[in-house]
Parts: structure tokens; C-alpha cells; sequence
């Protein structure tokens, strides 16, 4: 099974398990949809932090996968630092879509 479906099922399963006390600022988790999710989010009734605080799958990928987003994709090189991706990367776009949280980038070695 692939990484993307655990991450999916393991989200759905989280979801489908909650009480009705269980609510950050005006959202309640029951019965939810990750388009709900995403709702609250932009509406300011849900923040990032309290979905991985109480449900979401934090995910860190590695420094040289492409996000379009505030997070640098540097592939463990400063003469990367503030350079802009035209895109996120395949695998980025499957975990946002099951939706997963990219909280941050791991570094690299050399």
C-alpha cells in the first residue's frame, strides 16, 4: 500500500472517530469532509495548528521535493535560499489532495 493511501485512510479513519465535544473555535470534527477542513481554514474557524493538534497527519517532506509555498526548496544549497518553484511536486500534490498538512521541509546531508 502506498504512502499516500495510508496517509488517506489513517485521516479518514482519525475523522470519523470524534465525539460531539470535540470542536476547535466554531468547527466541529463529526462527521467532517477534508473540503469542510479546508472551509473552516480559509473562513479563520480552524487554524493549521489546531488541525494537527487534534487531527490532521503532520508530514515533513525533504528539502529538494518542490512546494509552492512559503517553504524554501533549497536541496541542502544556501545558493537556493528564496528561489521560487513554479509548481508543487507530484507527490506534494497527492498528499495535499488526501490531505495532508506539510508542516515543514527535513534537511539534507551531503
Amino acid at each position: 500500500m502506498s504512502v499516500l493511501a495510508i496517509l488517506f485512510i489513517s485521516l479518514c479513519m482519525i475523522l470519523s472517530n470524534f465525539s460531539d465535544n470535540t470542536e476547535a473555535k466554531t468547527f466541529l470534527f463529526k462527521e467532517t469532509t477534508i473540503d469542510d477542513i479546508q472551509i473552516a481554514c480559509k473562513q479563520n474557524r480552524l487554524t493549521s495548528r489546531q488541525l494537527v493538534e487534534l487531527h490532521g497527519i503532520p508530514v515533513l517532506v525533504k528539502d529538494n521535493i518542490a512546494t509552492k509555498d512559503k517553504l524554501n526548496t533549497t536541496a541542502g544549497s544556501l545558493a537556493l535560499v528564496r528561489s521560487i518553484v513554479p509548481q508543487d511536486a507530484g507527490v506534494v500534490k497527492k498528499l495535499r489532495k488526501a490531505g495532508a498538512i506539510i508542516l515543514g521541509k527535513a534537511t539534507m546531508t551531503e
